[in-house]
């Protein structure tokens, strides 16, 4: 069919059977920039749902171009995540400086799942985000992550000024043996 609608649940339902054979499709639909938006969005997902590292190049391009609707490139950035492969990891920590606060936390969900090492490394060294937003989103982040390794941070997030940081952080500390008082 011809629908925005119609292409974008067959897309999804291709791509969460496995098919591969959507790939293709989902790649020049997304990067399409005279397709709907809302077709944009499915494509980009259907991308994230097939999980294959063939597939960072379109998706890459997406969050690189300037001219990407914002939700798109956002899109693009969680589906980048979802594949997780260490190819995107200079991509999406250039991201990490973004004014908008939903692609930073996005940005560092996303490098959490392609380079693990690379991100402790990186979030140890930065000031905290001065949006409550992203700093409870790096909480969630953090939580995913081995206990040892992410103490200290958590705990760091469990004293947050902002109450909303601390419930996300008091959350991710669940996993955490002990979480001593200060």
């Amino acid at each position: 069919g011809t629908g925005t609608y119609t292409r974008a649940f067959a897309l999804g339902g291709v791509a969460g059977a496995g098919d591969r054979r959507i790939a293709p499709v989902a790649a020049a639909l997304a990067g399409s920039a005279t397709a709907d938006v809302r077709l944009r969005v499915a494509a980009v997902r259907a991308l994230a749902r097939l999980r294959n590292p063939a597939d960072l190049s379109p998706l890459l391009a997406l969050v690189r171009d300037r001219a990407t609707p914002p939700n798109l490139a956002l899109e693009a950035v969680t589906a980048l995540g979802a594949i997780g492969d260490g190819q995107a990891f200079e991509t999406l920590l250039d991201l990490w400086t973004h004014p908008w606060a939903a692609m930073r936390a996005a940005a560092i969900a996303a490098v959490a799942k392609v380079n693990p090492a690379g991100f402790l490394l990186v979030v140890s060294s930065l000031a905290p985000d001065k949006d409550w937003s992203v700093r409870a989103a790096l909480a969630k982040t953090l939580s995913t992550l081995p206990a040892d390794q992410v103490r200290r941070a958590i705990e760091d997030l469990c004293d947050d000024a902002d109450l909303r940081v601390r419930g996300p952080a008091l959350e991710g500390g669940t996993g955490i043996e002990v979480l001593e008082p200060r």
